[in-house]
């Protein structure tokens, strides 16, 4: 018989609930201890991470998987909104809901 369960696979929103796709992550310390922060592209994340870096706060980029575990663990994630004023540049992310997989 199969059975549902979990996946490592997610859909996430941001603060508004709108849906959030293409999500490339990157965990950085900006001094409230260890944070995520997702990008739209492979290109923005790996700037990011680079700009983190020379900022002075310890980053890596981190699998889609890795993000999605620690999420669901409790640790805090942002989406970077893109072109939009700088008060608005980043909105708390979160899981919409984990798929399920048939095993």
């Amino acid at each position: 018989m199969q059975k549902h369960q979990p996946s490592n696979i997610a859909t996430y929103s941001d603060n508004a609930g709108r849906p959030v796709f293409d999500t490339f992550f990157v965990m950085s310390d900006w001094g409230n201890g260890e944070e995520l922060f997702a990008f739209r592209s492979p290109h923005d994340r790996d700037r990011a991470a680079e700009a983190f870096m020379n900022k002075g706060f310890p980053s890596q980029t981190v699998s889609h998987k890795e993000a999605f575990l620690r999420i669901r663990g409790g640790m805090r994630a942002w989406v970077h909104n893109g072109d939009v004023p700088s008060d608005f540049v980043w909105s708390p992310l979160k899981i919409n809901f984990p798929a399920a997989c048939v095993a």
